[in-house]
């Protein structure tokens, strides 16, 4: 299986990085593979839903 690494950001902090990946909402959600993403979610969504999304791109 292949390895996850999570990271929270502080967006008021970190305003260019917000900006850079479009967050538009809190909280967010972006995937990254090979430093591209994959996938993004904004907003609340279900454990399952999230866990669903995650899974496509493990």
């Amino acid at each position: 299986m292949p390895s996850v690494k999570i990271h929270w950001v502080d967006v008021e902090a970190n305003k260019e990085l917000s900006h850079f990946f479009g967050v538009s909402q809190i909280p967010s959600i972006i995937m990254l593979r090979d430093h591209e993403v994959v996938d993004h979610i904004n907003g609340v969504l279900p454990r399952k839903k999230i866990a669903a999304r995650m899974a496509r791109h493990l």
